[in-house]
């Protein structure tokens, strides 16, 4: 329900947004959650006076995000387990699990 809100938000304002404004808020919004906001974190994780637990924290944050990928084989483990998990449901007649 909360997407649909957000969404609907959203569509309001694009109409204001003409042409290259439009691109200029979208490039703009990329280069401050990809360039700003990391380059801020370090700066606060090294003057604020806080723990340095807190400061890892803060450095993490601001760290870009890897992408996790799964081994082949971690995907055959979790395949044979559904077929083997539904084979048994299957055996035993139940409709619903």
């Amino acid at each position: 329900m909360t997407l649909l809100i957000i969404g609907a938000i959203i569509a309001n304002h694009l109409s204001e947004l003409r042409g290259g404004q439009f691109v200029r808020v979208a490039i703009l919004s990329v280069a401050v959650r990809i360039v700003v906001m990391p380059v801020l974190f370090l700066i606060l994780a090294k003057y604020l006076p806080c723990s340095l637990e807190l400061k890892r924290v803060i450095i993490i944050q601001g760290a870009p995000k890897k992408k996790r990928k799964m081994s082949a084989a971690g995907r055959a483990k979790i395949s044979a387990a559904a077929k083997a998990r539904w084979t048994k449901v299957n055996a035993a007649g139940k409709t619903k699990l």
